[in-house]
């Protein structure tokens, strides 16, 4: 009966891994919580990391990859930590992933900001601050932020009415 069980266990993993890449632990959680025992879950686990169908540290690769020019490192970072990772392993995901991109914080604040507001824009100091608190809510650092607004030009306008 166990080995049945397994057999099934196997194809459900190879089911959610048809969807969409996973984690070991997301994988492992779905299978627990469809009701498999623990002994199966980890013979369908090792069965699809044998096959190279599980990989943490793809995982990781691929999803710093996708989202580094969209995120801050500290948000990719955070998400990644909520799907299991170690620090350590973020940290080597990311050295992994430099080595097929760039990439630059303040680049990606600045290209955010052109994205509402050409450089050289007088903002209200209103509107200023809610776009410091908006780029801080994503992750990244006040002092990034303040220095790509400088570069840009963007400042506050005192006298615009808020």
């Amino acid at each position: 009966m166990p080995e049945e069980e397994n057999k099934k266990a196997i194809r459900k993993a190879m089911q959610l891994l048809e969807m969409r890449e996973r984690t070991e632990r997301e994988l492992q959680d779905r299978l627990l919580s469809a009701g498999y025992s623990e002994e199966s879950t980890q013979a369908a686990l090792s069965y699809v990391r044998s096959y190279g169908y599980l990989s943490d540290e793809r995982y990781a690769r691929h999803y710093i990859l996708s989202y580094m020019h969209r995120r801050s490192r500290l948000r990719i970072d955070m998400d990644l930590k909520q799907k299991g990772f170690s620090s350590e392993a973020i940290r080597e995901a990311w050295e992994a992933a430099r080595e097929t991109e760039d990439y630059s914080e303040r680049e990606l604040i600045a290209s955010t900001i052109r994205k509402k507001y050409p450089d050289g824009t007088a903002l209200s100091p209103k509107a200023y601050r809610n776009l410091q608190a908006s780029l801080s809510r994503k992750g990244f650092s006040f002092e990034d932020i303040r220095a790509v607004l400088g570069d840009l030009g963007i400042t506050q306008d005192y006298r615009a009415e808020d």
